[in-house]
């Protein structure tokens, strides 16, 4: 599985530089040129439902006791379907139905590793970003992916517009201090600091799951439902609010 997996993460890599090569510092490139595709994958039985990167390696979290209460399930392996618009719930039974077992959830999320192992700020907001990259990463280049922060990404959808996709990808591999710099310059004083409140108030709704543990099959149901019940009330107030004053 190492090996399959170490394929496919070389095979994203080349992807990744080859559209954002041009958004890359040089020491993020060097980053992605230097990755020992041997040993840099490692799965472990962590408390987190997806996985970290420790020390320039990507460690996934263990997921084979969900496969095996997901073999279990009366609907597993009924049915071969494309899931649309998801959400953790939604790809929870996408799984289930399309009788998934360890390698096919590794393969959906491993995209998303390649962006933090570069990615200077690991806000909210840039999660919002990275899901609306990935979606479009996998229709361009027909990639497989799971959607892991579309709430993320639904807020984002609200204030990008004015970014574009360029801006998008320039904010994408700053530090905050940078993009709120670059926002500044680029779209205005008000712009930046809405930008820069919204990501604040993403994390802060975030931060109640993101102190919890969750582990096994019941923390990684646990996960989807705290995830789902997240709305980013008032991030979204945010928004509205600064539209009535601005033409956003």
């Amino acid at each position: 599985m190492k090996e399959r997996l170490s394929n496919l993460l070389k095979k994203y890599v080349g992807v990744f530089i080859n559209e954002y090569a041009d958004y890359l510092s040089k020491e993020q490139l060097e980053t992605l040129k230097k990755i020992n595709y041997q040993d840099i994958i490692n799965v472990y039985d962590l408390s987190v439902p997806f996985g970290v990167i420790q020390y320039g390696k990507i460690y996934m979290t263990e997921v084979e006791p969900l496969m095996s209460n997901l073999k279990k399930m009366p609907n597993y392996n009924t049915q071969k379907s494309i899931l649309h618009n998801q959400n953790l719930s939604s790809y929870l039974q996408y799984m289930c139905a399309n009788g998934y077992d360890s390698i096919d959830y590794y393969e959906d999320i491993l995209l998303y590793f390649v962006f933090f192992m570069v990615i200077k700020n690991n806000s909210g907001l840039i999660k919002g970003i990275i899901n609306q990259e990935i979606r479009f990463l996998s229709i361009k280049y027909s990639l497989r992916f799971a959607s892991l922060f579309a709430r993320e990404e639904k807020v984002v959808s609200k204030i990008t517009p004015v970014l574009k996709m360029d801006g998008c990808r320039k904010i994408l591999f700053m530090d905050k201090a940078s993009s709120f710099k670059y926002l500044n310059d680029n779209y205005g004083f008000r712009y930046a600091t809405l930008v820069n409140h919204i990501s604040d108030l993403i994390d802060s709704e975030f931060k109640l799951i993101n102190e919890k543990e969750y582990s096994g099959f019941n923390g990684f149901l646990d996960y989807v439902n705290d995830y789902e019940r997240i709305y980013y009330v008032d991030a979204y107030n945010e928004i509205l609010d600064f539209e009535a004053q601005n033409s956003l």
